[in-house]
């Protein structure tokens, strides 16, 4: 388990593979970068504070059952939750502006969006393939 008050980032990598790490509660954190806990493959609760950023393959091939509240996030990198095949369910806030690529590929997840339509269309879906 991590617990800490006082981290506002998650860097590159940083827990990347640790089969150690079974909850994650961080309720400063603002950013978890890309591959932050990709492969962490215990990982099966994360409580996130005020994210503003989630990296590629921030979440990659964990456990995670629940994405609660992300409010105030802006991005959601490529594969960032892929193949979390616990996935159950993520809420998504009006304050996101860019979904990339495969973001939730191969998740059985339900998708709430806390937006209205305009808020919906106003998203970028980037696809870095075509």
């Amino acid at each position: 388990m991590i617990t800490d008050e006082k981290i506002t980032s998650v860097g590159i990598g940083a827990f990347s593979g640790n089969a150690n790490i079974t909850s994650v509660s961080i309720p400063s954190v603002t950013k978890v970068s890309d591959y932050a806990f990709a492969y962490s493959e215990n990982l099966a609760k994360i409580e996130l504070g005020a994210l503003t950023k989630i990296g590629d393959y921030a979440f990659y091939r964990t456990k995670v059952s629940a994405v609660p509240s992300l409010d105030g996030v802006s991005r959601i990198g490529s594969y960032a939750f892929a193949i979390c095949g616990n996935l159950q369910y993520i809420y998504l806030p009006s304050s996101l502006e860019l979904v990339k690529d495969d973001a939730f590929i191969n998740t059985s997840a339900v998708v709430y969006f806390a937006g209205n339509i305009a808020d919906w269309c106003k998203i970028s879906f980037h696809n870095e393939r075509s």
